[in-house]
């Protein structure tokens, strides 16, 4: 112990010689004194003190402390500021298809001017139900109702369609009005509309609705993989009619590779350029079909019975008033009246233009042809075996949301056999016309949110019948 103090002293007595201790060496000496030297600690002076574990490393990681919580609330706020920013701005928007489609929730007045001038939207489509629907104003939030411009004002000084389809929280909501569809079909049907931006309130079921019938009918997914991006847009309990609708989404036909080149050398040589592929030939037909040269090729193409021809017919037909429908209607009946009376053949094509014939009969056709295709109907319901023939007449009759089509979906109701598309997901004939029903009169049968059940969907069956029982002349063929 003595030697212990002695070599203390005497390396600090060194200090006032001059002599420089490195630090080091000092550090470890005081340490080890401290541990063995009997006198108290104050007796050492404070600046003598070894430099180890130590009230000053606590200090620094108490100082150090609480600059972190400081830095990590700073980049918090800032995470949260940014989320809102692009929430209020851009809420929920995605590229559906680029430059083609586009959807979100109501943007800020900022963040629509922004969207359409970086994506060059050409037309909007609002489905908020307001009268007139207003954008948000601010920067952050805009609490409540939107307080921002007119969204008609804003679209018209960015020179672009504004469309307003109003979809209120009543009906078979969130599925669109019958006029909607058929709106949307065609405003997406015409390049020179695109690219389109879909939007709601919230970005997620009425926009939703939408972007799924898009990716059904436009890019040919599967009914589970539209599902699945509808619900992923917080879409959470699902809606038992809207979800059936889509569930047995009717797919409007294409041509097969050997029915495409039959059209392309019958009726592009009429047409004032040649079409690239399907969807361009439907585009310049449908503008140039008023030219008598090219309406009586298609007629003439029609009356042959040649491939496709039907099908092409409901491409076409907007309306009643072309020379060449009595010749459709005349080869829709021959396709589905013989298809019950011989031996069809059962592949895909022939399957096509029996739906289509179906449906254009019940569209277009006499009284006398929808009453003896509302008997073919009930026929067919009476047997236990779902033929080919039968599934194709009722995708035909349950493919277009019109009132044309109420008598043949009010006789389906009796039908309970179960459909057996694996796309139906056990659902029968009966619950598909309910659906449809639903759709097209604009009524909820179903009457809550969720999941439905058999009881749930027989409880349906018996509300439209009710509504049949109300509306008699619903099924009055005209």
């Amino acid at each position: 112990m003595f030697s212990m103090i002695q070599r203390f002293h005497k390396r600090f007595l060194a200090k006032g010689l001059g002599e420089k201790i490195p630090l080091r060496e000092r550090n470890s000496t005081l340490h080890e004194f401290s541990k063995t030297s009997p006198l108290p600690k104050e007796a050492v002076p404070e600046q003598l003190l070894p430099k180890g574990p130590s009230q000053w490393s606590l200090k620094q990681l108490v100082r150090r402390g609480q600059w972190v919580g400081a830095l990590l609330g700073a980049v918090g706020l800032l995470v949260a500021a940014a989320f809102c920013w692009q929430w209020h701005h851009y809420r929920r928007f995605q590229e559906v298809r680029p430059g083609v489609l586009y959807r979100m929730g109501l943007p800020s007045q900022w963040g629509f001017r922004q969207i359409v001038r970086q994506y060059h939207i050409r037309t909007v489509v609002c489905l908020h139900e307001a009268a007139e629907p207003r954008l948000r104003a601010g920067w952050f939030w805009d609490w409540g109702e939107p307080s921002g411009p007119l969204e008609s004002q804003v679209a018209q000084q960015l020179g672009v369609r504004f469309l307003h389809w109003p979809l209120p929280q009543e009906g078979p909501w969130p599925w669109p009005k019958p006029e909607y569809l058929d709106q949307f079909f065609r405003l997406m049907d015409d390049p020179e509309n695109w690219p389109v931006l879909i939007h709601c309130w919230a970005g997620k079921h009425r926009t939703g609705t939408l972007v799924a019938l898009f990716r059904l009918e436009y890019e040919g997914w599967s009914v589970s993989e539209a599902l699945k991006e509808m619900y992923s847009f917080d879409f959470k309990m699902p809606f038992a009619l809207q979800e059936l609708n889509l569930r047995t989404y009717v797919r409007r036909p294409r041509p097969t590779a050997s029915q495409w080149q039959t059209l392309q050398e019958a009726i592009s040589p009429w047409l004032s350029q040649a079409p690239s592929d399907y969807e361009q030939f439907i585009r310049i037909l449908r503008a140039e079909m008023g030219k008598p040269p090219v309406a009586a090729q298609l007629e003439e193409y029609l009356r042959l019975g040649k491939p496709f021809g039907v099908c092409l017919a409901d491409w076409l037909l907007q309306d009643s008033d072309h020379s060449w429908l009595p010749v459709a209607l005349e080869q829709a009946e021959k396709i589905l009246f013989s298809a019950f009376q011989n031996s069809i053949p059962q592949d895909e094509a022939a399957i096509q233009q029996l739906a289509t014939a179906a449906g254009l009969l019940a569209d277009y056709g006499s009284a006398q042809t929808r009453s003896r295709l509302a008997r073919l109907v009930s026929h067919q319901m009476q047997g236990s075996e779902i033929t080919a023939p039968y599934r194709a007449l009722v995708n035909g009759l349950s493919n277009r949301y019109r009132l044309s089509r109420l008598p043949y979906l009010k006789l389906l109701l009796e039908d309970q056999r179960l459909r057996p598309e694996p796309e139906a997901n056990g659902t029968r004939y009966a619950d598909t016309a309910v659906a449809r029903i639903a759709a097209i009169v604009q009524e909820d049968f179903i009457g809550r949110r969720g999941h439905a059940s058999r009881q749930d969907w027989d409880q349906a069956i018996q509300r439209a019948k009710q509504w049949f029982a109300e509306h008699p002349q619903a099924t009055v063929f005209p």
